[in-house]
Protein backbone atom coordinates (compact mmCIF):
# COMPACT_ATOMS: atom_id res chain seq x y z
CA UNK A 1 0.00 0.00 0.00
CA UNK A 2 1.43 3.33 -1.05
CA UNK A 3 2.16 5.66 1.86
CA UNK A 4 0.21 8.89 1.74
CA UNK A 5 1.10 12.27 3.18
CA UNK A 6 -0.91 15.00 4.83
CA UNK A 7 -4.15 14.53 6.68
CA UNK A 8 -5.53 11.29 7.97
CA UNK A 9 -5.05 8.86 10.83
CA UNK A 10 -1.67 7.43 11.76
CA UNK A 11 -1.09 3.85 12.82
CA UNK A 12 -0.81 4.91 16.46
CA UNK A 13 -4.16 6.74 16.26
CA UNK A 14 -5.82 3.63 14.84
CA UNK A 15 -4.23 1.59 17.61
CA UNK A 16 -5.65 3.96 20.26
CA UNK A 17 -9.13 3.81 18.69
CA UNK A 18 -8.99 0.01 18.67
CA UNK A 19 -7.70 -0.13 22.25
CA UNK A 20 -10.53 2.10 23.50
CA UNK A 21 -13.07 -0.03 21.63
CA UNK A 22 -11.59 -3.18 23.16
CA UNK A 23 -11.61 -1.67 26.66
CA UNK A 24 -15.30 -0.78 26.33
CA UNK A 25 -16.11 -4.28 25.11
CA UNK A 26 -14.10 -6.04 27.81
CA UNK A 27 -15.47 -3.79 30.56
CA UNK A 28 -18.98 -4.93 29.77
CA UNK A 29 -17.96 -8.61 29.63
CA UNK A 30 -15.78 -8.56 32.75
CA UNK A 31 -17.99 -6.42 35.00
CA UNK A 32 -21.55 -6.75 33.73
CA UNK A 33 -21.64 -10.21 32.11
CA UNK A 34 -19.28 -11.99 34.50
CA UNK A 35 -20.42 -9.92 37.47
CA UNK A 36 -24.04 -8.81 37.40
CA UNK A 37 -25.52 -10.97 34.65
CA UNK A 38 -23.93 -14.12 36.07
CA UNK A 39 -25.34 -13.37 39.51
CA UNK A 40 -21.99 -12.80 41.25
CA UNK A 41 -22.91 -9.16 41.76
CA UNK A 42 -26.43 -8.02 42.60
CA UNK A 43 -28.40 -5.40 40.67
CA UNK A 44 -32.15 -4.94 41.27
CA UNK A 45 -34.30 -5.89 38.32
CA UNK A 46 -31.49 -7.31 36.20
CA UNK A 47 -32.54 -10.93 36.68
CA UNK A 48 -36.09 -12.26 36.78
CA UNK A 49 -37.27 -14.36 39.77
CA UNK A 50 -36.34 -17.55 37.89
CA UNK A 51 -32.78 -16.31 37.38
CA UNK A 52 -32.97 -15.42 33.68
CA UNK A 53 -31.87 -12.11 32.23
CA UNK A 54 -34.46 -9.32 32.17
CA UNK A 55 -34.00 -8.14 28.58
CA UNK A 56 -35.84 -4.89 29.19
CA UNK A 57 -33.29 -3.86 31.83
CA UNK A 58 -30.98 -0.94 31.04
CA UNK A 59 -27.92 -3.20 31.36
CA UNK A 60 -29.07 -5.14 28.31
CA UNK A 61 -29.36 -1.90 26.34
CA UNK A 62 -25.95 -0.84 27.62
CA UNK A 63 -24.51 -4.11 26.37
CA UNK A 64 -25.99 -3.51 22.92
CA UNK A 65 -24.12 -0.20 22.80
CA UNK A 66 -20.85 -1.30 24.42
CA UNK A 67 -20.46 -4.68 22.73
CA UNK A 68 -22.64 -4.52 19.64
CA UNK A 69 -21.64 -1.08 18.42
CA UNK A 70 -18.44 0.17 20.02
CA UNK A 71 -16.71 -3.11 20.85
CA UNK A 72 -16.99 -4.75 17.43
CA UNK A 73 -14.62 -2.37 15.64
CA UNK A 74 -11.48 -3.28 17.61
CA UNK A 75 -10.50 -6.61 16.07
CA UNK A 76 -10.73 -5.63 12.37
CA UNK A 77 -8.53 -2.61 13.10
CA UNK A 78 -5.97 -4.76 14.91
CA UNK A 79 -5.95 -7.16 11.95
CA UNK A 80 -5.26 -4.25 9.60
CA UNK A 81 -2.45 -3.00 11.84
CA UNK A 82 -0.94 -6.49 12.04
CA UNK A 83 -0.78 -6.62 8.24
CA UNK A 84 0.85 -3.18 8.16
CA UNK A 85 3.35 -4.30 10.78
CA UNK A 86 4.10 -7.46 8.84
CA UNK A 87 4.72 -5.47 5.66
CA UNK A 88 6.89 -2.77 7.20
CA UNK A 89 8.80 -4.46 10.03
CA UNK A 90 12.52 -4.82 9.48
CA UNK A 91 12.66 -8.05 11.47
CA UNK A 92 9.69 -10.38 11.13
CA UNK A 93 11.22 -12.95 13.47
CA UNK A 94 11.55 -10.50 16.38
CA UNK A 95 8.05 -9.14 15.68
CA UNK A 96 6.58 -12.64 15.88
CA UNK A 97 8.53 -13.59 19.00
CA UNK A 98 7.48 -10.40 20.78
CA UNK A 99 3.86 -11.02 19.86
CA UNK A 100 4.07 -14.63 21.01
CA UNK A 101 5.61 -13.70 24.38
CA UNK A 102 2.78 -11.29 25.20
CA UNK A 103 0.26 -13.78 23.88
CA UNK A 104 1.37 -16.28 26.50
CA UNK A 105 1.55 -13.63 29.23
CA UNK A 106 -2.02 -12.56 28.44
CA UNK A 107 -3.68 -15.96 28.58
CA UNK A 108 -4.27 -16.12 32.35
CA UNK A 109 -5.52 -12.49 32.60
CA UNK A 110 -7.80 -13.14 29.61
CA UNK A 111 -9.42 -16.18 31.18
CA UNK A 112 -9.73 -14.58 34.62
CA UNK A 113 -11.30 -11.36 33.36
CA UNK A 114 -13.57 -12.65 30.60
CA UNK A 115 -14.24 -16.27 31.59
CA UNK A 116 -13.76 -16.08 35.38
CA UNK A 117 -11.98 -19.43 35.18
CA UNK A 118 -8.91 -21.12 33.74
CA UNK A 119 -9.59 -23.71 31.09
CA UNK A 120 -8.39 -24.88 27.68
CA UNK A 121 -10.55 -24.01 24.71
CA UNK A 122 -10.84 -20.22 24.95
CA UNK A 123 -7.64 -18.43 23.98
CA UNK A 124 -6.98 -14.70 23.84
CA UNK A 125 -7.06 -12.68 20.64
CA UNK A 126 -3.27 -12.37 20.45
CA UNK A 127 -3.18 -16.09 19.61
CA UNK A 128 -5.30 -15.26 16.56
CA UNK A 129 -2.93 -12.49 15.57
CA UNK A 130 0.11 -14.77 15.97
CA UNK A 131 -1.48 -17.44 13.82
CA UNK A 132 -2.48 -14.79 11.28
CA UNK A 133 1.14 -13.64 11.18
CA UNK A 134 2.28 -17.21 10.54
CA UNK A 135 -0.32 -17.51 7.77
CA UNK A 136 1.17 -14.43 6.10
CA UNK A 137 4.62 -15.98 6.35
CA UNK A 138 3.24 -19.07 4.60
CA UNK A 139 1.81 -16.90 1.82
CA UNK A 140 5.20 -15.27 1.27
CA UNK A 141 7.05 -18.57 0.85
CA UNK A 142 8.04 -19.88 -2.57
CA UNK A 143 5.85 -22.95 -2.15
CA UNK A 144 3.33 -23.99 -4.77
CA UNK A 145 0.20 -21.82 -4.57
CA UNK A 146 -1.93 -24.85 -3.66
CA UNK A 147 0.44 -25.76 -0.83
CA UNK A 148 0.35 -22.19 0.44
CA UNK A 149 -3.44 -22.23 0.36
CA UNK A 150 -3.52 -25.51 2.27
CA UNK A 151 -1.08 -24.08 4.82
CA UNK A 152 -3.34 -21.06 5.44
CA UNK A 153 -6.36 -23.35 5.72
CA UNK A 154 -4.50 -25.53 8.22
CA UNK A 155 -3.51 -22.52 10.32
CA UNK A 156 -7.11 -21.27 10.28
CA UNK A 157 -8.30 -24.72 11.38
CA UNK A 158 -5.74 -24.65 14.21
CA UNK A 159 -7.12 -21.31 15.41
CA UNK A 160 -10.60 -22.82 15.47
CA UNK A 161 -9.36 -25.91 17.35
CA UNK A 162 -7.59 -23.80 19.96
CA UNK A 163 -10.72 -21.69 20.45
CA UNK A 164 -8.91 -18.41 19.84
CA UNK A 165 -10.96 -15.22 19.69
CA UNK A 166 -12.58 -15.11 16.23
CA UNK A 167 -10.94 -18.45 15.39
CA UNK A 168 -10.54 -19.33 11.72
CA UNK A 169 -12.46 -16.21 10.70
CA UNK A 170 -9.80 -14.03 12.31
CA UNK A 171 -6.94 -15.74 10.45
CA UNK A 172 -8.84 -15.53 7.17
CA UNK A 173 -9.59 -11.82 7.68
CA UNK A 174 -5.87 -11.13 8.18
CA UNK A 175 -5.13 -13.08 5.01
CA UNK A 176 -7.75 -11.15 3.02
CA UNK A 177 -6.38 -7.79 4.22
CA UNK A 178 -2.87 -8.85 3.24
CA UNK A 179 -3.94 -9.91 -0.26
CA UNK A 180 -5.73 -6.56 -0.72
CA UNK A 181 -2.81 -4.52 0.61
CA UNK A 182 -1.96 -2.80 -2.68
CA UNK A 183 -4.95 -0.46 -2.57
CA UNK A 184 -6.75 1.23 0.30
CA UNK A 185 -10.03 1.03 -1.58
CA UNK A 186 -9.56 -2.72 -2.04
CA UNK A 187 -8.50 -3.11 1.60
CA UNK A 188 -11.66 -1.39 2.85
CA UNK A 189 -13.93 -3.25 0.43
CA UNK A 190 -12.37 -6.67 1.00
CA UNK A 191 -12.23 -6.18 4.77
CA UNK A 192 -15.86 -5.06 4.97
CA UNK A 193 -17.05 -7.97 2.83
CA UNK A 194 -14.98 -10.41 4.90
CA UNK A 195 -16.54 -9.38 8.22
CA UNK A 196 -19.98 -9.65 6.63
CA UNK A 197 -19.33 -13.14 5.27
CA UNK A 198 -17.10 -14.80 7.86
CA UNK A 199 -19.20 -16.41 10.62
CA UNK A 200 -17.37 -15.36 13.79
CA UNK A 201 -18.01 -11.63 13.53
CA UNK A 202 -21.75 -11.87 14.09
CA UNK A 203 -22.68 -8.20 14.16
CA UNK A 204 -22.75 -6.02 11.07
CA UNK A 205 -21.29 -3.18 13.12
CA UNK A 206 -17.81 -4.68 12.64
CA UNK A 207 -17.95 -3.06 9.19
CA UNK A 208 -17.69 0.34 10.94
CA UNK A 209 -14.04 -0.48 11.69
CA UNK A 210 -13.19 0.34 8.09
CA UNK A 211 -14.27 3.96 8.44
CA UNK A 212 -11.16 4.92 10.47
CA UNK A 213 -9.06 2.43 8.47
CA UNK A 214 -10.03 4.27 5.28
CA UNK A 215 -8.38 7.40 6.68
CA UNK A 216 -5.05 5.69 7.41
CA UNK A 217 -2.27 7.94 6.15
CA UNK A 218 0.54 5.40 6.09
CA UNK A 219 2.43 7.01 8.97
CA UNK A 220 3.42 5.30 12.21
CA UNK A 221 2.58 8.26 14.44
CA UNK A 222 3.48 8.01 18.12
CA UNK A 223 5.94 5.32 19.10
CA UNK A 224 3.60 2.89 20.90
CA UNK A 225 5.69 -0.19 20.14
CA UNK A 226 5.29 -1.83 23.55
CA UNK A 227 2.36 0.15 24.92
CA UNK A 228 -0.37 -2.08 23.52
CA UNK A 229 1.48 -5.26 24.47
CA UNK A 230 1.48 -4.06 28.10
CA UNK A 231 -2.02 -2.61 27.90
CA UNK A 232 -3.63 -5.84 26.74
CA UNK A 233 -2.87 -8.09 29.75
CA UNK A 234 -2.79 -5.04 32.05
CA UNK A 235 -6.35 -3.92 31.41
CA UNK A 236 -7.62 -7.50 31.69
CA UNK A 237 -6.00 -7.93 35.10
CA UNK A 238 -7.38 -4.56 36.20
CA UNK A 239 -10.92 -5.53 35.16
CA UNK A 240 -10.63 -8.85 36.98
CA UNK A 241 -9.53 -7.15 40.21
CA UNK A 242 -12.24 -4.51 39.89
CA UNK A 243 -14.88 -7.24 39.69
CA UNK A 244 -13.24 -9.12 42.56
CA UNK A 245 -13.22 -6.01 44.77
CA UNK A 246 -16.84 -5.23 43.87
CA UNK A 247 -17.89 -8.77 44.78
CA UNK A 248 -15.95 -8.60 48.07
CA UNK A 249 -17.40 -5.30 49.23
Amino acid sequence: MTETRGRGLSGSTLKIIAAISMLVDHTFVAVFEQGYMSGKLYMPGLLTPDGTLNYSHWVWRLGTLMRGLIGRIAFPIFCFLLVQGFIHTSNKRNYKIRLLIFTLLSEIPFNLALRDTLHFGASNVLFTLVLGFVALEAIETDWNVIVRGLAVAGIAALAETLGTDYGASGVLLITVLYLARGSMAMTVLAGALAVLVLPSFGQLTAVLAYIPVAFYNGKRGLNLKYSFYVFYPGHLLALYFIRYLMASS
